[in-house]
């Protein structure tokens, strides 16, 4: 019997080691485990700072973008809104790769509900009563293919300055109007200019006093000609100067050029 209960005390020895090792497998597999998944978690905070970043990084891109072309030119009094958004229309995506990759473009069109602001762009995010307001629409991703960790993201965020291009174009028209109105009443001498002087130089000096109001900077001036026929042509300036924008503040201007008939 002896030899029976010796085997027998080999085998529970051999099944508690069995446990032991097993449970020590268990051990060292959760440990990996929970190794994993703080890697993944790591990797994944990696991603989204990195894709905030480029996000605010492309915006602001963009942004220093839309002041060249609003800087670079003067817009139409007339049909002003289409031609900022043709000039948005026309202004280049931006691109970025690396760890996390991105694209940026700015639209100026409308019904996007579901588009917010973007803080990190401040003073540039949201829309501002009056402002040059456009869209801002970013895609990003990433990935880190070791640990099976993936980034995307797609959003619409609304961004502004403050260049008040209607209220210096509704000024700007309503003086156009001003010079046709004086014009229109000269009379048979307006081309001498001795007539019309006088009516030109209060349509003027009412453009400069509500521009001022506003904060703008405005000017008109005048030519009359004879040949082939009576006629006047008025140039009507108004400008917005330090207007916030990535690079510093810069003057957005409206101007409009007109020929008039006068009466004789």
């Amino acid at each position: 019997m002896a030899p029976r209960r010796g085997i027998a005390a080999t085998l529970a020895t051999a099944a508690v080691f069995s446990v032991l090792l097993v449970a020590n497998a268990l051990v060292v597999s959760g440990s990996q485990q929970g190794d994993l998944m703080a890697a993944k978690a790591d990797a994944e905070s990696y991603l989204w700072v990195r894709g905030t970043s480029l996000e605010g990084s492309l915006g602001l891109a963009l942004m220093d973008e839309l002041q060249s072309a609003v800087s670079s030119q003067a817009f139409p009094c007339s049909g002003w809104a289409a031609a900022v958004q043709e000039a948005v229309a026309n202004l280049p995506a931006v691109r970025a790769a690396g760890p996390v990759s991105g694209s940026g473009s700015l639209s100026p069109g409308g019904g996007y509900e579901t588009a917010d602001n973007l803080s990190s762009l401040e003073p540039f995010n949201g829309w501002s009563a009056g402002g040059l307001d456009v869209y801002y629409f970013v895609s990003l991703s990433g990935a880190v293919p070791s640990l099976g960790v993936a980034f995307r993201a797609s959003q619409v965020h609304r961004l502004s300055m403050e260049a008040e291009l209607g209220q210096m174009a509704q000024l700007c028209s309503g003086a156009v109007a001003a010079a046709a109105a004086a014009f229109a009443g000269a009379g048979a001498d307006a081309c001498n200019g001795t007539a019309v002087a006088a009516a030109i130089a209060r349509a003027s000096s009412s453009l400069d006093a509500r521009a001022a109001a506003e904060g703008f900077g405005a000017g008109l001036s005048y030519a009359l000609s004879a040949s082939p026929r009576c006629e006047g042509q008025v140039d009507v300036a108004v400008s917005q100067a330090g207007v916030q924008g990535p690079e510093g503040p810069f003057t957005a201007r409206v101007e409009e050029e007109a020929s008039l008939p006068l009466s004789p």
